[in-house]
């Protein structure tokens, strides 16, 4: 899903790099004619002159109702790029645009994308490439339309300021997934048979109370009498994962192991649901409900997008205690790497280096 934000422009024009050193030249011709008198050195500095002026009223028309307007995506992952599209379009009647450039609020970053020529009346659409390192929501940065057209001696600068923002979620890692049906939680798992089943088992005879949507017709021809699919009942299974987000200070690089604790509750619980379990997610301040499904992915991906250091009074123990059921497997996420492995009242503590390739 992607979307588009309202947008200000902000313009302001400037000398580039060469645009300055041509100043420095045309200050020293300039006092060179003031110094000797010389009629030939002052038209000299005019046509210099006449350069600059040419150059900013040229660069300045040359953006003159021309916008530029940005799509990015609702979310995307913590360091994988994403695109950017962005459309600039030419609404004069008459004039072509030339040479114009997109950059980022990083100058160091060079051009993002450029346009040689942009008739009247058209529009382009170009991919600038974005990427985010931290995990959250993030407000995308801002892009310049720039136009430094024809000589660069002074370019016109077009700032576009939009209310895009995008989730950032937590990076997704392959998990060993049978390292984690070893664990003692997971021999624990309830199931539950769904009310209808999703496979094909065998065929027979209707009883009374078959839904008459299972009847094999032609089967039922041939043998003269009704017969109806039978399906295989799959077995659901809730899986809730607990994850201590509570400040350790003893803990070394706190911030980066709270981190790698998000990306492996994420990915355990990736893996969880495209196995067709249910998956639900606890911490101190939040809790979100067992489901299952794709748009049960979206949600445990944003929930844990949002999660931040617990600043509550209960402790982890309490949070656990209230979590546990028998009709639920329950697994521990800590960021301690002392309490990776260890076994609790509650459960055991998942160890990453077990259960993540790589």
């Amino acid at each position: 899903m992607k979307r588009k934000g309202g947008r200000s422009v902000r313009d302001h024009s400037g000398f580039t790099r060469i645009g300055w050193g041509y100043v420095v030249i045309l200050v020293l011709a300039l006092l060179a004619a003031w110094n000797t008198g010389t009629n030939l050195l002052y038209i000299v500095v005019g046509g210099l002159s006449s350069f600059v002026v040419l150059s900013y009223l040229l660069s300045f028309f040359l953006l003159r109702h021309v916008t530029m307007t940005r799509v990015a995506p609702k979310a995307a992952y913590r360091g994988q790029p994403f695109q950017i599209h962005v459309q600039i379009e030419n609404r004069r009647r008459w004039f072509a645009s030339l040479f114009l450039r997109i950059e980022k609020s990083n100058r160091k970053a060079g051009s993002a994308g450029f346009i040689a020529c942009l008739p009247a009346g058209t529009a382009a659409r170009l991919s600038v490439e974005g990427c985010f390192d931290k995990r959250g929501e993030h407000q995308l940065e801002e892009f310049w339309l720039v136009c430094a057209f024809p000589f660069g001696l002074i370019e016109r600068r077009r700032k576009i300021v939009d209310d895009i923002r995008v989730l950032v979620y937590p990076r997704v890692h392959i998990v060993r997934a049978n390292a984690l049906q070893r664990l003692p939680s997971a021999a624990r798992m309830s199931t539950q048979p769904s009310d209808d089943g999703d496979e094909y088992y065998g065929l027979r005879e209707y009883v009374p109370g078959d839904d008459i949507r299972r009847i094999a017709w032609r089967i039922s021809a041939r043998l003269g009498k009704w017969i109806v699919r039978e399906l295989a009942q799959y077995q659901s299974r809730l899986v809730v994962l607990a994850l201590d987000t509570s400040y350790n200070p003893n803990v070394k690089d706190f911030n980066e192991r709270f981190e790698d604790s998000i990306e492996l509750t994420a990915s355990v619980a990736m893996m969880l649901l495209r196995r067709r379990n249910e998956v639900s997610i606890v911490t101190q301040e939040g809790f979100l409900e067992g489901g299952d499904g794709k748009g049960h992915e979206r949600r445990v991906l944003e929930m844990l997008a949002r999660v931040s250091v617990s600043t509550s009074t209960e402790s982890f123990s309490q949070t656990v205690s209230a979590m546990e059921s028998a009709n639920s497997a329950l697994m521990l996420i800590s960021p301690d790497p002392e309490s990776w492995g260890r076994v609790t009242e509650h459960g055991n503590i998942l160890d990453p280096r077990e259960l993540v390739h790589g």
